[in-house]
């Protein structure tokens, strides 16, 4: 179980940190949007969605850290 949550934050990191890089993003419409539903739209990632992308990513990675260091002292107590 260990491993898999290691594995899982580090998906969780890389996601945080990939989308931190982006400008923008496509996503489709709901109707609250103003636009009809399943419209396109392109999505502007303001200062504020970087910073949050970037607090999961480094939440992410403590995470990973936590579970490689639990799997570590569980094997060396085998």
């Amino acid at each position: 179980m260990n491993k898999l949550m290691a594995i899982l934050f580090l998906l969780g990191a890389i996601g945080g940190f990939g989308l931190s890089q982006r400008d923008s993003y496509q996503t489709t419409s709901r109707s609250y949007l103003g636009a009809p539903v399943g419209e396109p739209r392109t999505v502007q990632i303001t200062p504020g969605d970087r910073a949050g992308y970037i607090a999961i990513g480094v939440a992410c990675m403590v995470g990973c850290f936590y579970f490689v260091v639990r799997i570590r002292r569980d094997d060396s107590r085998r």
